[in-house]
C-alpha cells in the first residue's frame, strides 16, 4: 500500500472533468459496486485509491493493482459522491469507446440497442446504459452532443453497465438513419402506439433530447419508422429513461420474433 504523492492527486482529481478523462483517457470509477465491477470488465485498471478508515476493501483489489491510501480529506478532493464509500478506481478508456471527434460508425452495429440525440442528463444517459443491460441490448450511440458516459453521475446510474453495453460516438446522426431505416425507430409523441408494431430483433430505439425531443431533421425524415407509447390524454409526458425502458421492452420482448 503506498501513500499517494501531491502529483498523484493533482492528476486523479483533474479526471473528474471531462476534458482531462479524454485527454488522459482514464476516468474514476466510485464506490464498492463500481470498483468491483472494473476489476473484473477485463478494462485496465491502472490504480485504485481507498480512505484511510476504509482498508479492509483493499481486499478485493488484485495484488498486481497498485493501491494508494489517503486521509478523507484527500479523498474528497478525489470523490464527486456526497457520501463517498472510501474507494475509488482509475481505470483506462478502452476502444470503441472514444473522444467525440475521433470515432464514428459507417454502419449500424449488430444491435438491438438504442440510439440517443443530444441527451443532457447524466443520470437519464445513466439509467438508459443500465436499461440497455438489462434487457440484454448491447450497443447504445450517441450523438456528438450527448452527454459524456463517464460523467460520474452517468457511471452512478448506469450501476456498472458501463462496463458491459458496447458504447459509440457518431458525429452525425442522420447520414446512420438513413442509411438503414428499416432498423431504426423513431420515439415520438405522433408515431403508431407500440403495441401496433413490431420491431425487429436487432432494430435501434432512436430517443431525443429532454427539452426539445427529436431533432426536425431526424422527426421529419419521411423514410423513418415512428413508435409511441400510449398514455391518458392530459397527463405529464414521460420521462427519456422511463420512456426508453417501456420502449426497449417492447423492442426485446414484444417485437417480432
Amino acid at each position: 500500500m503506498q501513500a499517494l504523492s501531491k502529483a498523484k492527486i493533482k492528476f486523479f482529481a483533474s479526471l473528474r472533468l471531462k476534458k482531462y478523462r479524454y485527454r488522459h483517457q482514464r476516468f474514476l470509477a466510485e464506490g464498492i459496486k463500481m470498483c468491483a465491477e472494473a476489476l473484473a470488465s477485463g478494462w485496465p485498471v491502472e490504480a485504485v485509491v481507498v480512505r484511510e478508515d476504509r482498508m479492509e476493501l483493499t481486499a478485493q483489489v488484485p495484488a498486481d493493482v497498485p493501491s494508494f491510501a489517503t486521509s478523507e480529506a484527500t479523498f474528497a478532493q478525489l470523490s464527486s459522491h456526497e457520501h463517498p464509500e472510501g474507494i475509488l478506481a482509475v481505470v483506462g478508456i478502452p476502444d470503441p469507446l472514444m473522444p467525440p471527434a475521433h470515432e464514428s460508425l459507417a454502419s449500424l452495429p449488430a444491435g438491438p440497442g438504442f440510439i440517443l440525440e443530444d441527451l443532457q442528463d447524466p443520470g437519464n444517459l445513466g439509467t438508459l446504459l443500465r436499461t440497455a443491460d438489462w434487457l440484454g441490448m448491447p450497443d447504445l450511440i450517441l450523438s456528438r452532443d450527448c452527454v459524456d458516459p463517464l460523467n460520474p453521475k452517468s457511471l452512478r446510474a448506469s450501476m456498472g453497465a458501463i462496463f458491459r453495453v458496447r458504447l459509440h460516438r457518431v458525429s452525425e446522426l442522420l447520414p446512420l438513419v438513413q442509411a438503414a431505416p428499416e432498423r431504426i425507430w423513431l420515439a415520438t409523441m405522433e408515431g403508431p402506439p407500440a403495441p401496433g408494431v413490431r420491431p425487429g430483433p436487432h432494430d435501434f430505439i432512436l430517443l431525443g433530447n429532454e427539452a426539445r425531443g427529436l431533432s426536425p431533421e431526424l422527426r421529419d425524415l419521411p423514410e423513418a419508422q415512428r413508435i409511441s407509447i400510449p398514455g391518458r390524454p392530459g397527463a405529464e409526458s414521460l420521462n427519456v429513461a422511463m420512456a426508453g425502458g417501456i420502449l426497449g421492452w417492447h423492442l426485446r420482448y414484444g417485437g417480432a420474433p
